[in-house]
């Protein structure tokens, strides 16, 4: 990955092999800032991570 802070809806649908509809639903959701999406991505990709992590925390 490059240096740049945000993603297009372009390069984060190809980023991560995304259709265009849900490349467009997420970016919307959490913005074009790169590190954003690729937190949001690493939730959304392992789920049951994401729940572990929480879980953690109390």
């Amino acid at each position: 990955m490059s240096g740049q802070s945000v993603y297009t809806v372009e390069q984060f649908r190809k980023e991560y092999a995304l259709f265009r509809e849900e490349a467009e639903r997420i970016f919307n959701i959490s913005g074009p800032s790169r590190t954003n999406l690729d937190v949001f991505m690493k939730v959304y990709r392992r789920p049951k991570s994401a729940e572990q992590l929480l879980e953690s925390d109390r």
